[in-house]
């Protein structure tokens, strides 16, 4: 029997979520950033405070998620979308997620599966069928970028301030703070991404301004001080991929002052880090350390010795059988540090091949023949090769939403369901 109180609280918890719901519904802005807000507290709060910690630890994304879960129901319900091989494929991977959670709750337990299912699929899922489904009254292409870009001042901002009062660490490195150790680096390898996504958006320079390439030579530099390598290597790849498709008649400039920028940063880091000293000897900690490569090479080959039998390369484990392996001697219990390999071991090669067509089906929807279209790709680009080392970011699942909104490619006929306005990927802005 519930108290007063208790009640009282229930009736205020549920008017909130209607709430919500119904603002998602309403405006698809407002959804996309409070998603993305919820997943910047959790980085500012490095995933220590729960919102509701009463047997089981429930945080802003976990709600955020659900209210736009039912959010892309009641969309779909009052206007129905015209499927594409993208939602087909995102349709697949859902279905498989789903019998992999239910089949993992009926043999582990709801609170293991549960778990071992929220965050890197749970929570992608929902916020993929939300962004791919909400309504909107503008185009949403300036929303992301200015979101993306938004969210790499908040972590470069935090960033500094950890530095002000840590110092700058290698990825070899712990501090002690509020009594545990943790890695000296002030944000997490996603965060980084983004700060290096937001970088290149702004080099691609889909608002015609000078200022925004002025911010992506502040922001590339703090990518490499972060020292994450995987994030070193998705930006390359997404810098040169900037080089070799930008506009030449209106990014020859930039290009020409980009590359004397990294080639003289380059040169100043090779020349210092024989010093051994300070920020550089950190610098060439994280660059030159193998340990991290070396035990996640080790690491996958045990996990994919999990898999017996065609049953389970073509639909993997269920949901909450956990990543128990024996490495250097000692049990190991993390998820996969790459994205592929966790998809393979949770849903299979089905669920692996519908996850890289959903990939390929959003490409399909940029083209890098305009700064705005040249901006996606690349950040698309980008997530592909981080995903490699790394499972995949909640904002990447609002990025690939967006895109997901989108026809098949520019000049292809737009569907006869009435649409609602585009990103224009295909337009110069």
């Amino acid at each position: 029997m519930l108290s007063a109180q208790d009640a009282l609280l229930a009736v205020a918890a549920l008017t909130t979520a209607v709430a919500v719901v119904l603002l998602f519904v309403r405006s698809a802005a407002i959804g996309v950033c409070a998603l993305a807000g919820g997943q910047a507290w959790l980085v500012l709060a490095r995933g220590q405070v729960p919102v509701l910690g009463a047997g089981i630890s429930l945080y802003p994304l976990d709600l955020l998620t659900v209210c736009a879960g039912i959010a892309a129901v009641v969309s779909v319900v009052r206007r129905p979308i015209r499927p594409t091989p993208g939602h087909a494929a995102l349709a697949v991977l859902g279905l498989l997620v789903a019998v992999s959670v239910v089949t993992g709750m009926a043999a582990y337990g709801v609170q293991g599966a549960g778990n071992d299912a929220r965050v890197y699929f749970l929570h992608a899922l929902g916020a993929i069928c939300y962004t791919a489904t909400a309504r909107s009254g503008k185009p949403l292409d300036r929303l992301v970028v200015r979101l993306w870009t938004v969210l790499a001042c908040v972590y470069c901002l935090a960033a500094v301030f950890w530095w002000s009062r840590l110092g700058i660490g290698s990825n070899s490195t712990s501090v002690l703070v509020d009594g545990r150790l943790v890695n000296s680096r002030p944000v997490d390898a996603a965060s980084a991404l983004v700060i290096a996504q937001a970088a290149v958006m702004l080099l691609c320079n889909p608002f015609g301004s000078s200022g925004g390439r002025l911010l992506a030579g502040l922001l590339l530099p703090v990518v490499v001080l972060l020292q994450h390598r995987t994030v070193w290597a998705a930006a390359i790849v997404m810098v040169a991929g900037w080089l070799l498709f930008r506009p030449v008649r209106s990014g020859r400039k930039a290009a020409g002052l980009t590359l004397a920028v990294l080639l003289a940063a380059t040169a100043l880091l090779v020349f210092s880090l024989s010093s051994g000293t300070g920020l550089t000897r950190n610098l060439a900690s994280s660059a030159s350390n193998e340990d991290t490569l070396e035990w996640r090479i080790d690491s996958s080959h045990l996990l994919v010795g999990r898999l017996n039998g065609v049953h389970d390369w073509l639909f993997g484990l269920p949901f909450g059988s956990g990543f128990d392996r024996l490495l250097y001697g000692q049990v190991v219990e993390s998820q996969p540090h790459n994205f592929y390999l966790h998809l393979l071991l949770r849903v299979g090669l089905l669920g692996l091949c519908a996850a890289v067509w959903l990939v390929l089906s959003v490409l399909r929807r940029t083209t890098p023949r305009a700064p705005m279209g040249l901006a996606m790709w690349l950040s698309v680009t980008g997530m592909a090769c981080f995903c490699l080392a790394y499972a995949m970011p909640f904002e990447q699942s609002l990025l690939i939403g967006l895109l997901l909104r989108e026809p098949a490619a520019p000049g292809t006929a737009r569907p006869a369901v009435p649409a609602e306005p585009s990103l224009r990927l295909g337009a110069a802005a």
